[in-house]
């Protein structure tokens, strides 16, 4: 609840933000080029302006951290090793042999994925990769 709020007065004040340097003149000119105002003086508008963006600015910066904070603290302090229980997991159980079906059988599950052939992009037309050989199959450690 606290989250959506500060999210929501986020998204304001850097729409305004964005508004007011827009606002502001810049040595090309600006949305606010020319064309005095009759109730404050150029020097005044800028120094209005420029004020406005510092003090929108704080308030971005400072929500953002506020964002940071509160949003950890609803996610708890839990690691993601925490959440996984990987302690739980035996060592043994990962390194056994996949059982291999007899010989003449159909596996039950379906065929694993066979990547396709690499080719090389040429103006003389694809021209097919060389294979990768397959490395060594290392001896268990037992």
């Amino acid at each position: 609840m606290l989250l959506n709020i500060l999210l929501v007065i986020e998204i304001i004040v850097a729409f305004f933000l964005v508004v007011v340097v827009l606002l502001q003149r810049s040595e090309g000119g600006g949305l606010v080029s020319g064309g005095g105002n009759a109730m404050m003086s150029v020097r005044g508008s800028a120094d209005l302006l420029t004020r406005t963006t510092w003090i929108l600015a704080t308030i971005f910066f400072v929500l953002g951290l506020l964002l940071t904070v509160v949003a950890g603290r609803e996610r708890g302090s839990a690691s993601v090793v925490d959440r996984l229980k990987v302690n739980a997991i035996n060592p043994a159980e990962l390194n056994k042999a996949v059982p291999q079906p007899p010989a003449g059988t159909q596996p039950s599950g379906p065929a694993p994925l066979q990547a396709p052939t690499p080719t090389i992009n040429s103006p003389f037309g694809a021209i097919p990769a060389e294979p990768a050989q397959p490395a060594p199959a290392q001896p268990a450690a037992k």
